[in-house]
């Protein structure tokens, strides 16, 4: 679910484009944004707005610009931020402008590209299948071993009665249970036990960092050569949010206002191509890391490859013990320095 802040920006940046002053009382909500801003969500809005007007009218401002820019006869905007996205678009279309038939992403100093699952990064997206609703719990299935071990540890310290294994625990136990056992992971143990757990820890996420690289390359090394041209292109179209037809991509990246606009996968495939797609386990974090990077080639002057570093942290999604293992991958650089995505501010 969005936060109010998440909400503002985006509503920041759609007042701007539409050219409306976001606190005017008068404005006529139902008509400028097609009905898809409740008035209860308006007045959220614009208490949220008011409460931080620096950041919020950096949004607008973006907004205003990209009227100039882009939409200077726009009366209409859709807020399409609170919908439910489909699991495959690559890019979330927080605003929509029916009249040009333009989505808008807006992002706030976030280096996130997606959050899913370790199954679906290391597994299905390496051999081309659909991505899964339901996967296996990663710490398990790379590294059984070392996941028991750093159980039984917590579990031979901890008062109350729970399965002795690992697997059973995570098949058995309730949520209300789950957030116990957490609370004295992160809570009780201390000195020498705190430093064991931290330990074993370590080499867990290590095994698990090792082994999903592995799995990762081996896949795409499988692949038939007909086959991964197509791999590749969903590689881009996540890794860079890519989708079938073109977007806007506007807010703040490393503290500064940026707005690109992100081609059609069609389009990039007439002037780009993937020259190299890896994964390499990052050994030296407290959790674990794949770094993967892929090169891009110019088609227009091969000469010119660029390389992109992403990277996975794969982690528990509520907390030690509680829930599979997510994997978040981040981007390691700024939107503006793609070679591929048309600058319009920054």
């Amino acid at each position: 679910m969005a936060t109010k802040k998440t909400e503002a920006t985006e509503l920041s940046v759609g007042f701007g484009i539409l050219g409306v002053n976001p606190t005017d009382p008068k404005a006529d909500i139902d008509i400028l944004f097609d009905r898809s801003l409740p008035n209860q969500k308006w007045r959220d809005f614009q208490e949220e707005y008011v409460s931080d007007k620096k950041l919020y009218g950096r949004f607008f401002d973006l907004g205003l610009h990209l009227r100039t820019l882009k939409f200077p006869s726009v009366n209409q905007i859709i807020w399409a931020g609170p919908q439910q996205q489909a699991a495959t678009a690559s890019g979330a279309t927080d605003l929509f402008v029916p009249s040009l038939n333009m989505p808008i992403s807006v992002k706030n100093e976030s280096n996130v590209v997606s959050n899913a699952s370790p199954h679906n990064l290391f597994r299905s997206l390496p051999q081309g299948k659909a991505p899964a609703s339901r996967a296996e719990h990663w710490f398990l299935e790379k590294d059984p071993e070392g996941y028991q071990n750093l159980y039984r540890f917590a579990r031979q310290l901890y008062s109350t009665e729970i399965p002795s294994q690992a697997a059973d625990f995570e098949e058995q136990i309730s949520r209300a249970e789950r957030d116990k056992f957490q609370d004295f992971v992160t809570k009780d143990l201390a000195g020498r036990d705190k430093e064991e757990f931290d330990k074993l820890y370590i080499v867990m996420c290590g095994n698990v960092s090792q082994n999903s690289a592995v799995e990762f390359n081996e896949h795409l090394k499988k692949l038939p050569s007909n086959e991964r041209s197509a791999v590749y292109e969903t590689v881009i179209r996540q890794f860079f949010r890519i989708d079938a037809v073109p977007y806007l991509l506007v807010g703040l990246d490393k503290r500064k206002g940026f707005a690109v606009q992100i081609p059609d996968l069609t389009s990039w495939k007439r002037g780009w191509k993937v020259e190299r797609v890896s994964a390499i386990p990052d050994l030296g974090r407290g959790q674990s890391v794949v770094k993967i990077e892929v090169a891009t080639m110019d088609k227009n002057n091969r000469s010119a490859t660029y390389e992109f570093k992403f990277r996975v942290e794969i982690r528990w999604s509520h907390g030690k013990f509680c829930g599979n293992p997510e994997g978040k991958l981040y981007k390691s650089f700024s939107w503006l320095e793609i070679p591929f995505f048309q600058i319009l501010l920054g």
